[in-house]
């Protein structure tokens, strides 16, 4: 058979090529039916609406699937939409997602933020039956790039990100202690100190519990921070009617009640609790008072000692005292000679090495002697330690709920560490649209 040659094979029609566009479903799917069950698009359209195409609570549903599966900034999100099936499961053209769009829906929504995660979170509480009588409050904060100087919430504060030198906003949440869902939450600015806003968070979860019907209105149990309690705010849950779980400071007012529990007692109370294999927890129950108004509450108070933090509270106090006698002792080195021939130099800087340090009521010093000949000495309150001992390893548990044992009460109070883990899933960086300048 002859051999056609390349220019015979050239002539050779080609059947069609059947051009196929895949687009990926990925969490699409399971995202959909949560939305339309909590009816989210229903909810904000109620709220706000404009005669768009496209209407806010539209908006709203892809930006939320957006930052569940892939946050992007609002002038990506078109681009994200075509590659996922977002016309197939919402019926809506990539092309009309634009920012300014998106953008719009989000300042139509913010004046009516409040109501309208109250009525989504009703809906989810009644077609899912959580359970919100134990939440966990916690606080944490979001640092920002950049300058944001007409900000009211965006400035600089107390940074959890170890970032003193970028503003920052704060944000209080409140998560279901069991199957940790995010319940409540409140936007403040980056200077909030962590208890200020106690109250008003108290307020506000009991108007929510409130609002539901009879059979969901069960009580409501906030875990918290040290933060959460004082003396002045215990009265205030009792008042209200919400329980609370949370450390209480070992002030100088309850130090006698600590230390005077024998050391046997906290042997024969030993808790099941485990956090490390190497770890160990004992607890012993005890009942504080507390008084406003003429009106006198009583709580319950567990005692714990952990081995583990006994064991860092001694390496932390060594290494403190360490520190400041090697302070010492270089300033004993240069004592007498040039600046520090002066008795107030030495004195300021003295006080200076020993500040900052709760180690400092350790230290006796004596600077005696007149400028040129002075002399340093310095000794260590045993005493002054040993009480200090009879502390550590141990912390106070104060709740006005009737736990069923210590050990629940540790248990439901160390569920704290999962939410303060869970956190850094929302707190990855969001790249925003760069700004230029003219140079």
């Amino acid at each position: 058979m002859q051999q056609k040659s390349m220019a015979q094979r050239a002539k050779i029609s080609l059947s069609p090529v059947e051009k196929r566009i895949f687009k990926v479903l990925g969490s699409t799917v399971l995202i959909k039916p949560i939305q339309k069950t909590l009816r989210i698009r229903e909810i904000i359209d109620s709220y706000c609406s404009d005669d768009s195409e496209i209407t806010h609570g539209q908006s709203i549903e892809i930006l939320t699937t957006n930052r569940l599966m892939a946050p992007k900034p609002l002038y990506h999100v078109e681009k994200w939409a075509k590659d996922i099936a977002v016309k197939e499961v919402y019926g809506i053209l990539p092309e009309k997602l634009n920012d300014d769009r998106l953008g719009r829906s989000l300042d139509a929504i913010y004046p009516h933020m409040e109501n309208i995660w109250d009525q989504i979170l009703t809906e989810a509480i009644l077609k899912y039956d959580i359970d919100i009588s134990f939440l966990i409050r916690d606080m944490t904060s979001f640092y920002f790039e950049g300058e944001y100087e007409q900000s009211k919430l965006i400035e600089l504060g107390y940074s959890r990100d170890k970032r003193e030198d970028k503003v920052q906003a704060n944000l209080e949440v409140n998560v279901t202690a069991k199957e940790n869902i995010p319940f409540s939450y409140k936007l403040l600015s980056g200077s909030t100190a962590d208890g200020a806003t106690i109250l008003e968070n108290m307020e506000r979860l009991k108007k929510l519990r409130d609002s539901l019907p009879k059979e969901k209105k069960k009580p409501l149990l906030i875990i918290g921070d040290g933060k959460c309690i004082s003396e002045e705010i215990i009265p205030k849950y009792h008042q209200k009617g919400i329980y609370y779980l949370a450390p209480l400071e070992i002030t100088e007012k309850r130090r006698d009640l600590v230390s005077s529990i024998p050391e046997e007692e906290f042997d024969k109370n030993k808790l099941q609790y485990k956090r490390k294999k190497t770890d160990a927890y004992f607890g012993v129950m005890r009942t504080i008072s507390f008084e406003d108004k003429g009106k006198v509450y009583e709580d319950k108070a567990l005692i714990v000692k952990s081995k583990t933090k006994l064991c860092r509270d001694r390496k932390r106090r060594e290494k403190a005292i360490q520190r400041r006698e090697e302070k010492l002792k270089h300033i004993l080195s240069k004592l007498n000679k040039r600046k520090y021939k002066k008795r107030s130099y030495v004195e300021k800087t003295i006080e200076k090495a020993l500040s900052g340090s709760r180690a400092k009521k350790y230290f006796e010093v004596s600077l005696t002697g007149k400028d040129g000949n002075l002399k340093l000495n310095w000794s260590l309150d045993e005493k002054a330690i040993e009480e200090d001992e009879k502390l550590d390893g141990k912390y106070i548990l104060l709740s006005s709920y009737c736990f069923k044992s210590a050990d629940d009460m540790l248990t439901s109070y160390k569920g704290r560490d999962k939410v303060e883990k869970r956190i850094s899933h929302f707190k990855g960086p969001l790249r925003i649209r760069p700004l230029f300048e003219d140079e």
